[in-house]
């Protein structure tokens, strides 16, 4: 659904230079807006199934970009490129881990 996407990401409000952490990379489309508007070097994308995550990455390089694309447990964020600007979850939570907050700056 474009207009929700759109949606969240006008919410999100980024900016250029803003640090991003993306839970759930999916097909790798919404990384893609992320990394044009925010530079793919300062967009971190997490998936937790392998062959997905492989998928969008092919994906994104194919369009010239090459967000860090991690596979592991959104819920638990990515440390080693923490503090993020931003998060956003583009898969189904029942609540905000802590951990995303915890890695999420203050300003």
């Amino acid at each position: 659904m474009p207009t929700m996407v759109f949606s969240m990401l006008d919410a999100l409000s980024i900016h250029e230079g803003h640090t991003v952490l993306e839970i759930g990379t999916g097909t790798g489309w919404n990384a893609g807006l992320l990394s044009h508007r925010a530079g793919p070097e300062n967009v971190v994308t997490i998936e937790v199934d392998d062959a997905v995550s492989a998928d969008a990455r092919k994906r994104l390089q194919n369009v010239g970009f090459h967000p860090l694309a991690v596979v592991g447990d959104g819920a638990e964020g990515y440390v080693p490129a923490a503090p993020y600007d931003r998060v956003i979850a583009t898969c189904s939570i029942g609540r905000v881990p802590y951990a995303w907050v915890e890695q999420t700056t203050s300003a």
